[in-house]
Parts: C-alpha cells; structure tokens; sequence
C-alpha cells in the first residue's frame, strides 16, 4: 500500500533553489552556550527557549544564557532531551543514567520520584509524556534496552522477549491518547497503554518499511486529538488510522540508517524539518518542496540534532557546533561560493520564468534553476575590470540580450550566447553606461557622448534639444512610447518623439543627481536622486516626504511587487514601502550587501525581488514574506520589583512607606525575530506623563528613584523588528505613603494640640486676675512636671541602657554562632563527621550561652518600670571571668588576638551578678576590639588594701588619646572609635560599665596613650 501511496502523492515535489544561501544567526560557546553540543532544544509558556546540552540545561531570553546547576536542583552532567509537556511543564532527561528525570518547578529542578535502579545505565534515545486522570506517563526509549514506560506510580519494561519489539534500540516514542506508538527495527507499533501489561503484544504493526521517527505538530490545542506524523528513510507521511498517508517521495532524500539519531519536526503540520546528524531536509506541504539544506547554505553543521521552529516562525537547528537561527526564509543570497563568478552583481533581468541574467566585470552569469553559466565578454582581458563593468542588460523580443559593458561597448548576446559587438564601427561613440529596449522595440544606448538609437544593423545619434549628452546616467522605458533619461546633474528627462521635458529641484543640486526612475501602477513617477526620494510633481521633483515616505540617501533602484509595495535600493541596503511605513533591510536581514547596484534591481514574474549588491546576489521571496496579521508580537512580562533589598511581586497591591520610594522594576521583553532589535518603553501611570524614549532590549529593569507619596503602576510594551507592538503589560497598583507629618490624623493630632494651646493662652489671659491665688496650685504643678520630667529622663536612660545593652552583649556572641555556622555550609564537605560533630557541639554550647544572656536581658526588660533591679549576691569572680572568656573566645580567634588571663584563686566578691558580667564582658571585648592583630589582652585580680577586688584588663591596641579619656565615662559626651578592623559600637559601653561598677559600690578608671594601649580597672567589694 505504502509505494502505491507513494506514487500517487510523490510526482509532483522538486527541490527548492538548493544552491542559494540562507541568512542565519549562529550561536556557540562564544556567544554564552554553556556547550556548543546542543542535543535537544524546546520553547516554553512563556517564550524562552530551552537546550539540553553535553554540559546541562540552559535557558536564551534573547539578552544572554542562563546555566542551571546543582544550585538549581539539577546535577551537572550531559542532557539529551529538554521537553515540553501537554501541560507546559519542563522535563530534563540524561543522556544516559538510571531511570531518573527532572521536571521544572518555579525556579527548582526537581526529581522525579521513583528512579528506577539497575545494574546499568541506560542510553536514552527518544522520551514523550503524556497524562491520564492527572497522572503522568512517561513514556523513554533507549539505544540498547528496549522501552519503559512509567505507569501507576511504577516503571515497566517493553522488551523483544515479552512485547513483540523487533529490535531492542528504539528510534522514537510517542503517546497519543491512549496509544503508545514505538518505532523498533525500522518498524511503528501501536500499543494500547491502558492493557499495555495486561495484553503485551502489540495492537497493530505498521507494515510501512524504514520508518525512523515519530513527531506530533508543536501547535496543537491542549485536550484536541494531535496528528501523528511519520518519518520513514526515504518518505514523510501522516497516520489516517491503520495507514500511513504519504507526503513526500522517495528520490528527493535518503537517510541511512547508520545516520542515527533521526528528528522529524513540524509546528503547524504543513511545514517540516527532518533528518539527522548528517543531513538536514525542510518539506513544504502546501508548496510540495523538499528543500535539501546545508553547511555552505549558511548552516554551522552538516546536520542537526533538533529542530525547533518558535511561536515567531523563527527556525532553531541545533547541532553538535552550535545552533542556527534562521529568523526568515524570504531572503536568500548568491556569492561565489554559490556560482557567481564574482561578489559584485552591477545589473540582472529576467529572461524567462526561473531564468535570469546577471551582469559583473567583464563577465555574465545565467542563472537557470540551480546552476549558472558563465559568460566572459572581456575574453582577451586588455581592459582591467572597472573599464569592461557591464552597466545595464535589456532584452528584446527574439530575445536578444542588449548589454551595456562600459569600455568594452554595446553586446548583443543571442538566446545560444553568441556575442556581436556595436562599436564606433556601428556609429556608437563614447562609453556605454545604459541601454533600453521599448515595448515598440526600438533600441536606445546612452554613453558618454549622448543618446543613440538602433536602426537598420547601425546606430545614428539623437539629437537632443534640452539634455546635455554628457549629462546622460540612464535610460528607462515609460508609458506610450516615452523614454525618461536620468542625469547626472540635470534631473530628469521625458522624451517622446521631438518633444522633450524636463523635471528638476530648484537649488538642490543633490536632487538633480538621479540614478533611477520607476512609474507605479497607480502612474506616480518617482525618482530616486542623490538627495534621497523624490516624485515629479508639474515640472519639478518634489520631495517624498510630502508622501510620507522619508528616506534621505541616494536611492539607486526603484521597484514594486505584486501586492503593490515599493522598493528602493540605497547605499546603505533596501527599503520598503507598504503604503503605512517604510522597512528597512540590511545584511542582519539576510541582505548579501549594503550598497544596492542601479541596474540590479527588478521584480520577477512571481513577484520576487532580485537585487545585485556589493557583496553577491539576493533573492526575496514574495511566498515567504511576513504578513502583518500572521506576525506575532513580542511576549512582554513583568517579573517583579524591587524596594531595596526586598523583592516584591507585581501581580499584587502593595502599600510601601514614604521612605521605601526607590523603585527597580524587572521585566522580560522576549522576540527572536531580531534579538538587537527589539525595542520598549515604560511609563509608572500616577508619575510619567507619556512614556519613556525607546530602549533596544540590552536590559531587563527600569528604575524610579525618590517617588512622592502617590499611588503608581508600572506599564511596559515593546515592539519587534518588524515594528509589531506587543499589548500594554501593567503590575498591581503600589502605593507610596505619606511621610508622618503629612498623614491626616497627624495634621488632625496637631490641629487639636494647636487649638488646645490657644484655648489654654486665651484662658490664662482671661484669668490672670486670678494668678496670685493660683501660685500655689502653679508651684505644686510645676514641682510635680519637674518630677515627672525627672522619671522620664531616668526611664529614657534605662531604656538607653537596655538598647545599649542588646547592642554590645549580643552582638559578639551571635557574631560567633554566624561565623560557626558559615564555615559549617561553605566548607562542609571539607570536614570529617567527627570535626562536624565537634563544631557542632562548640556551636550548640556558644547558643546555650547566648541564650541564657538573652535570659538576663529580657529579665533586665520586665523589671523596666523599676528600671534595673539590683541583687547582689557571694560569687567567685574568677569563675565568672572564665564563662565570659568562653565567649567572647571566638572572636578573638578570628582576630588573631590572645586573651592571657592572670588570677589568684578562689577570690570571692558580693556583687549583682549580671552588671558585674556586663562590666567584664564589656571591658574584655574593647580590648580585643581596638587590639592590632597578632597582639594580646590581659585580664588580671587581685586584693587590696581595703579589701576589695581589683579587676584590670589591659591591651597594646589603638590607646585612647586625652581629651577623650576626660569624656570616656560621661552620658552627655559620648565617645565612639572603630576597632583596628573597622568594628563599631555605640558608646554607651564604659558609661554602664561605670554605671554597674558604681552601683556595685566600686570604682572604675583607665591609664592610656594613644597608639601603645590602655588598662582599664576596676573594684568590687570582697567577701569572704
């Protein structure tokens, strides 16, 4: 059945133009790729593209690659497929490994439970999901192990022994519903998934020989029935039930099977991408093509091993060098390396449908399907190729070519390419630069001593009554019968017959310098000139602008195609004029050259255009074109803000206050068509007026800083580089507060205060009579303001201890866990169990400290209303100054410093146990604090004379100079240094040092020079 289908559908494909090159982008390690090995590449929800790589996965915004690692849940290792679900969900599979796959989870990869182990690793070799009742079957091939399949939470395995499978290596796999179609031994079978291991022979064999692989169209509605299709080694078809439908024939490919892997890929099911490492074939449906596609057509590989085409038509094929990105199939391009004989094409016409002639230096080139024929008019080569330049072809109705080639003369070239030449001989004079056969077949020549027509095998000069001969550049046909003669410095001429007119720019000399004319079908004559595009209007050229179309740079080629558009050919590559806007085309477009020649311009019988340029030949395809309602536009998404250090989302309201009023919006603008070329603006509705200049998407945020208090939602939209504008994307509403002062209740509190104080003055005025019998009452108020004002300060100073303390004696032990716990998760994997185990338990007794001193503080904080309490209590002061270098011990570590503690034992002192802690804790860790490193701290104790303890810590640190020595100790003249490593503190430390030590009945004091050290000492009453 299958070859009849074949003969049937196969008669009628060609091969497409295989020798014209294709504009492609190319993208290797250099360009970011984390591996130039792409295996497998998708397009996810939202726009970004995918690779699956022999390094790991990575992402494309259009901007750079984004690496995942194990940092982002997924191994770093080689990944064969990158896969989009039914659901839009991501899937990553190994090359090779146990049954284990990543899935894509917000930001994280995560593992797919269970993984299935086995004594080997598996090779995989296709992978397809699919879901039934919201549970997922996987479905993965491999290279040497047969099929599993993942079903009711368990792996099973489809092998040659149980499930009829001709051969264990499977080319592809594929869910459809509930079929699950394998491709073995170049065979399909269908199998039932829902009886798969109930009934474990196949359901159906498809009797089609060499089939490779299998493919579903990447367009499809989710819960719609996807048509399968089918690629064989020498066909292309598409399952119609227990058949396959054939679509292309067998001697337009062959690929063997040796060139395994195989792809087969389609977005919409009219157009195809197929092949393997070793060949890459393209098949139009609806056009019955298959289009053979290559390294020397512009490709970075011979073969693929993916193809992708993306939601904007753009067609991604990667390979094991990279990827290929080609944005649009309408330009195509010819140099040498495709059979010019040279890069620069000066002038070309169509002969016939698909066949063309092309002019060079001193040489001509037919072009006829896929090959060119070369014809050397400057055969003895005595004139260098400037001088034998072939200015302009035209044909007659025998089909003779006319050729203008400069120095060389006038060439009359028959349909068998035999030359005869008009020179002075012939009564042609001068250099040749343009010819023109008119539709009544008369035959025109212009050259450097003016105009010549062709009668009777001679030519015989025109006299010219207005145009300067040696004025003349060239010749083009107009309608009934005229002739217009572009010039070099006079405008442009119409002659028909005897009359002539001219058309010229008022004191624009640039203006009258014209290189080309061109009449459209609506009979508007225009000019290109070297002052731009212009149009005669009267008498005169008048500038395009007045059409709308600005375009200010010499125009060498004017042409329209068949939907009416206007094209013209600049110094710097092509326009086009749609009737709305005017497109440019460069190189980036596919363009083989910027500088367009003036005689090499045209539009073929299929409504292609053809241009010559510097650089090669370009072809646009009329079929490929882009039609503005087809073209999608840039997907603009806004990811979320940021307030500071804090990242918000802008899917949700937000209420920020007045100081929170720096605004950094991330986004992502993503469009392939032209990733340089992609441009947005933003407005912050409740702050811009209009919106921002254009920006090309070399950036992903947008910043607002010092927002008044308002009410704000950033808007951003794009447009890509064919000018398509996305829809206006908007965040949540975010709201920016007043500042205290300006809130209503405040501005109501100090209207209410204000109306008070003038109630209270205009009562005191009202009753100052009264003042000698309210002195009493006066006295006594004031005397109780001054106690209460006296509570207060004394309540706000234990309040300043209280903050001064959290800041001094939690700052160091915390300081200690942080860093504890820093080397435990940066250098885990540096140490054994039992030095973890040990860190770990230095760890867990530095938090028990610090928290029983979190314990005394919070005590300190409940007896606030009777600020501190005081207990003194018998304690061995030596014991004490232990635990607190215990922990203060760390950070001296870290600072290189050496704490030597000097003691006479068993010293016992009467003393709150708590202030005399903060006191030693306080003095021992200023020492270490302003100590150099390397340097050493020195704590002693000891009895005097009068019975007390005498407590000293000494260091050779920064010393404290005099005049802050006089203030060390004072509330109302704090004084504040930085350590020798930049260490802060809030200078209330020695002022409740002093106050703890006083209120202890002690003393406190200090001997210091600046840059040599201090001693602080301090007593405590003995006991006994």
């Amino acid at each position: 059945m299958w070859l009849v289908l074949l003969f049937l559908f196969g008669w009628g494909f060609c091969h497409d133009l295989a020798g014209q090159r294709i504009h492609s982008f190319q993208y290797t390690e250099a360009d970011g790729l984390s591996s130039s090995n792409i295996q497998c590449i998708t397009q996810d929800t939202n726009g970004l593209i995918w690779l699956a790589s022999g390094s790991g996965i990575s992402s494309y915004n259009g901007i750079g690659f984004t690496h995942y690692n194990q940092r982002d849940g997924l191994p770093v290792e080689g990944y064969r497929f990158i896969y989009k679900d039914e659901t839009g969900r991501l899937w990553a599979v190994p090359q090779q490994g146990h049954l284990g796959f990543y899935y894509l989870d917000g930001r994280l990869w995560k593992l797919f439970e269970p993984v299935e182990r086995t004594d080997s690793d598996y090779q995989y070799s296709c992978f397809d999901v699919t879901y039934q009742d919201d549970n997922e079957i996987l479905a993965v091939g491999t290279k040497e192990h047969g099929a599993r399949i993942f079903k009711d939470k368990k792996w099973y395995h489809v092998d040659v022994e149980h499930n009829g499978l001709p051969d264990k290596h499977i080319f592809g796999i594929l869910c459809q519903d509930d079929y699950l179609f394998i491709v073995s031994g170049k065979k399909m079978l269908r199998y039932r998934i829902s009886t798969l291991f109930e009934n474990s022979k196949p359901e159906h064999v498809f009797d089609n020989a060499g089939v490779l692989q299998l493919a579903v169209a990447q367009q499809y509605r989710p819960g719609k029935p996807k048509d399968v299709y089918v690629l064989g080694d020498q066909w292309i078809g598409m399952l119609d039930g227990e058949e396959i439908k054939l679509f292309a024939c067998q001697d337009k490919f062959r690929l063997a099977l040796r060139n395994y892997p195989f792809f087969l890929s389609t977005r919409d099911g009219e157009r195809f991408m197929f092949g393997s490492d070793y060949s890459i074939y393209r098949f139009d449906k609806g056009r019955k093509a298959v289009e053979f596609i290559s390294r020397n057509r512009g490709l970075i590989a011979e073969g693929a091993t993916s193809v992708l085409v993306d939601r904007e038509d753009n067609t991604w094929i990667c390979s094991r060098r990279g990827i290929s990105r080609i944005a649009s199939w309408r330009f195509l391009s010819f140099s040498v390396n495709e059979g010019l004989p040279e890069s620069e094409v000066s002038s070309g016409i169509e002969i016939s449908p698909d066949s063309y002639v092309f002019g060079h230096h001193g040489k001509m080139s037919y072009l006829k399907g896929n090959a060119f024929i070369h014809l050397n008019l400057n055969e003895d080569g005595k004139l260098p190729d400037y001088e034998a330049r072939i200015l302009d072809i035209s044909i007659d109705k025998e089909r003779n070519l006319w050729v203008a080639a400069s120095e060389l003369g006038l060439a009359r070239v028959s349909p068998g390419r035999s030359v005869r030449w008009f020179r002075e001989s012939e009564g042609l004079r001068g250099r040749t630069n343009s010819v023109v056969v008119s539709p009544e077949q008369e035959i025109f020549v212009s050259t450097t001593e003016g105009l010549f027509q062709y009668h009777q095998n001679r030519f015989r000069q025109v006299v010219l009554n207005k145009i300067p001969p040696t004025s003349i550049r060239k010749l083009f046909n107009g309608r009934n019968g005229s002739l217009y003669i572009a010039t070099i410095k006079d405008g442009v001429f119409e002659k028909r017959g005897e009359m002539e007119a001219d058309f010229s720019a008022a004191g624009s000399p640039l203006a009258n310098n014209v290189y080309s004319f061109f009449m459209d079908n609506k009979q508007t004559r225009w000019v290109g000139t070297a002052d731009g595009l212009f149009f005669i209007s009267g008498s005169s050229l008048v500038s395009a602008e007045k059409r709308g179309i600005v375009l200010k740079r010499p125009v060498y080629v004017i042409t329209q195609d068949k939907r009416s558009q206007l094209w013209f050919g600049t110094d710097n590559g092509v326009y086009r004029y749609t009737g709305s806007r005017l497109e440019h085309f460069t190189t980036r477009d596919g363009l083989s050259g910027l500088d367009i020649n003036r005689s090499a311009g045209f539009t073929d019988s299929d409504g292609n255009v053809w241009f010559g340029t510097n650089n090669g030949l370009s072809l646009f395809r009329a079929e490929f074109d882009y039609h503005d309602s087809l073209v999608v536009p840039p997907l603009v998404s806004i990811l979320f803000f940021t307030v500071g250090e804090d990242t918000l989302s802008s899917f949700i309201s937000h209420s920020l206050s007045h100081q929170n009023n720096d605004l950094v919006f991330k986004f992502q603008v993503l469009s392939f068509l032209d990733e340089k070329r992609v441009y947005f603006q933003c407005k912050l509705e409740g702050f811009d007026a209009d919106w921002s200049k254009s920006f090309t998407n070399y950036t992903d945020e947008y910043r607002y800083s010092n927002l008044p208090a308002g009410k704000y939602r950033f808007c951003i939209r794009a447009w890509n580089s064919l000018g398509t504008m996305s829809e206006t994307v908007c965040s949540d509403w975010i709201r920016v507060k007043q500042p205290l002062w300006r809130q209503f209740w405040f501005l109501a509190l100090v209207f209410l205060l204000l109306a008070g104080i003038l109630l209270f003055l205009s009562r005191y005025f009202l009753v100052k009579r009264y003042s000698h019998r309210l002195e009493v009452l006066v006295s006594r108020r004031t005397e109780m303001l001054e106690q209460s004002q006296k509570q207060l300060m004394e309540s706000n100073a234990a309040k300043d201890s209280f903050i001064s303390i959290i800041a001094h004696d939690l700052r160091s032990p915390f300081n200690s866990l942080l860093g504890f716990l820093d080397i435990l998760i940066t250098d885990y994997g540096n140490f054994s169990d039992k030095e973890r185990l040990a860190m770990l338990g230095k760890l867990r007794e530095l938090a028990g400290r610090t928290f029983k001193l979190l314990e005394n503080l919070l005590t300190w904080a409940r007896a606030e209303r009777n600020l501190l309490p005081f207990e003194p209590q018998v304690l061995n002061i030596s014991e004490l100054i232990d635990e607190v270098l215990v922990l203060l011990e760390p950070i001296a570590l870290e600072k290189d410093v050496t704490v030597r503690y000097d003691s006479e034992e068993n010293l016992m002192v009467k003393a709150d146990r708590n202030m005399l802690e903060t006191v030693i804790r306080n003095l021992v860790s200023n020492a270490v604090k302003y100590s150099w490193s390397g340097g050493g701290v020195a704590i002693s104790n000891k009895k005097d004379g009068k019975g007390d303890v005498v407590v000293s810590v000494t260091d050779q640190g920064t010393g404290i100079s005099d005049l802050h020595q006089q203030y060390l100790f004072s509330i109302d003249r704090r004084i504040t240094a930085k350590g020798t490593k930049n260490e802060t503190g809030t200078g209330m430390g020695l002022i409740l040092c002093k106050e703890f030590v006083e209120r202890n009945g002690g003393r406190i004091w200090v001997t210091s020079e600046a840059g040599k050290g201090s001693a602080f000492y301090f007593t405590v009453p003995g006991a006994s």
